[in-house]
């Protein structure tokens, strides 16, 4: 339901003491005259009515109530305005100001639901326009301007949520960088091809496979699927040197889990020296990131500025005296600063949790190793020692991580804790035992199935499990990517379709005020890319030729036309009660 203003009535407030009536009758009001007729008291005691506040009277050095209540008046008298409406006649109702124990205080008559959402809703719209903030939509930034239409339109709520969007495709992306599929498929391949004599991919093929290697013993048991296996290895052990299966096992998983890592050692090293690189920076500049922290400070200083809720010539933080204009130039030159700061940062910040992640990851696999039993006996010290020495390198990467850049500790370049060919230098007497006991094996055809059979068993499921989560992760990452390409397409249709609807609204109301002048077909435009927009700028042809901004040829009087314009495109545009 569209309610409109029926009738005012104000009393007591600012400069009128006497009763001031106001039939509407359902129409707009514009206000006009000389200085001290007025005006001001209209608007004041309307914004108040709606508002609670009201903007040009709202400095920390003024106390409202006091404000508003007409210097005459005597402590008995109660200051009023009433507001009644063409449709809704539970909506009526009247705000007065009074003195009650020597304090001012305030009520309404109304004090219904129906009224107080109303009152909530309205405080939404826009439903005043001061002759000093015409301008203002004009003379903001471009930066501004969007920040002010998206704010009304919940356009910076659809933002937030394309950056969470965004950020999850990302995640997705940097989660399958870090595990590596590659390089841990490829290592379970070698161990296929060693076992079975091919990198076998489907199931029936690989069973078929395990059937012939068996087959010559004579077992009496056919494989039928990945789960009989087991109760073929059981068989098989019963006649084989259970120790030496259970060693050749245990040996046989440690080289393929260092196989893989020794196969990382680029890729590691190599996040490890982008992620140097960008702590380097950042510490040589901590002063410029320790900024980013102040850009929502100064965000909101600039807004305070530029909507004139602070009008003394000081810096309203430190209320030293300082230009307005100059401030906000100050301001807007510190906050393009920041932002190259804040990208710097941002590069830091995913290389710092790129590497994190993956010690994490590397670290894991090696604690499994260093939780079997075998690794703990004497005879495999050495095994145990190279691999605690693997984990105390990736350890150090993990502790250069979670190193603070505000510290001014340095951490170690690539070269100091780079994990090295060297590092793997254990894995010879892994290969050795491993040779033993195929030796001490080679007459015992069960032990020598047994190993092949249970090695490729472990390497053909490692396989479908590292293929099941990178497709999955692959899916997901596809699945984002649509999401996120078509989030972005709605909303930049959403905006422009908006925009184009506004700026006809505006257009209009302007020629209808400035018939037969020049300037024509004005125009909202947004400024950046498809998926990530800074800022709207105001076009319109002038002699024929695309001119922005208004300011270049636009008089006093045509600004002040456009301001009007914009306000009432935007009440008709937003306001819905």
């Amino acid at each position: 339901m569209s309610i409109k203003i029926k009738n005012i009535r104000i009393k007591g407030i600012r400069g009128a003491k006497e009763s001031l009536e106001l039939p509407l009758l359902g129409k707009s009001l514009l206000l006009y005259g000389d200085n001290g007729t007025g005006k001001s008291s209209i608007s004041d005691a309307l914004e108040w009515f709606y508002t609670n506040r009201v903007s040009h009277l709202s400095s920390g050095e003024i106390d409202l109530k006091d404000a508003l209540r007409n210097a005459t008046l005597t402590e008995q008298d109660v200051s009023e305005v009433s507001v009644s409406y063409t449709k809704g006649e539970g909506l009526n109702a009247t705000k007065s100001l009074f003195v009650r124990r020597g304090k001012l205080g305030t009520e309404f008559t109304n004090t219904t639901e129906v009224f107080m959402k109303y009152l909530e809703d309205s405080t939404r719209e826009n439903l005043l326009l001061r002759y000093q903030y015409l301008r203002d939509f004009i003379d903001n930034t471009k930066g501004d301007k969007l920040k002010y239409l998206s704010d009304i339109i919940g356009f910076s709520e659809v933002t937030k949520k394309k950056d969470v969007l965004r950020k999850s495709y990302n995640s997705l992306k940097t989660e399958i960088k870090n595990q590596n599929f590659e390089a841990q498929i490829n290592t379970q391949k070698t161990i296929l091809i060693e076992k079975i004599g091919a990198a076998i991919s489907r199931e029936e093929d690989f069973i078929e496979v395990i059937n012939k290697n068996v087959a010559p013993l004579k077992t009496g048991i056919e494989v039928k699927k990945i789960e009989n296996i087991d109760f073929l290895l059981e068989h098989l052990m019963k006649g084989a040197n259970g120790k030496l299966n259970e060693e050749r096992t245990f040996l046989e998983k440690v080289k393929a889990v260092t196989d893989t890592l020794k196969s990382e050692i680029e890729f590691i090293n190599k996040e490890y020296g982008k992620y140097y690189k960008e702590f380097e920076k950042i510490a040589e500049d901590v002063e410029s990131i320790m900024q980013t922290f102040l850009a929502e400070l100064l965000q909101t200083g600039d807004t305070v500025l530029a909507k004139k809720y602070h009008k003394e010539e000081t810096c309203p933080l430190c209320l030293q005296p300082k230009n307005i204009e100059d401030l906000r130039v100050e301001i807007a030159a510190r906050l393009k600063e920041i932002e190259e700061s804040s990208k710097k940062k941002a590069r830091f910040d995913k290389a710092k949790q790129s590497v994190g992640a993956i010690a994490i990851e590397r670290i894991k696999r090696l604690d499994n190793v260093l939780l079997e039993k075998l690794i703990k006996s004497e005879e495999h010290k050495t095994i145990q020692a190279g691999t605690i020495a693997l984990k105390e390198k990736l350890e150090k990467f993990l502790q250069a991580s979670n190193e603070k850049v505000t510290s001014g500790n340095k951490i170690p370049n690539s070269d100091t804790i780079g994990i090295q060919i060297s590092d793997f230098d254990f894995q010879s007497v892994i290969v050795d035992r491993i040779k033993e006991i195929k030796k001490l094996q080679e007459k015992d055809n069960s032990a020598v199935v047994y190993s092949n059979v249970s090695a490729s068993k472990d390497a053909f499921i490692k396989i479908k499990f590292f293929e099941k989560e990178r497709i999955k992760l692959e899916n997901q990452r596809k699945s984002l990517e649509i999401i996120y390409n078509e989030f972005v397409k709605k909303q930049k249709e959403g905006l422009e379709n908006f925009i184009n609807t506004f700026s006809e609204k505006i257009n209009g109301f302007y020629q209808y005020m400035n018939p037969d002048e020049p300037f024509q077909e004005i125009k909202i435009v947004t400024i950046g890319e498809e998926d990530e927009l800074n800022g709207i700028t105001i076009e319109y042809k002038y002699n024929g030729e695309w001119v922005s901004p208004p300011q270049k040829y636009f008089s006093e009087s045509h600004l002040n036309c456009f301001g009007l314009s914009f306000f009432l495109a935007s009440v008709e545009a937003f306001n819905e009660n």
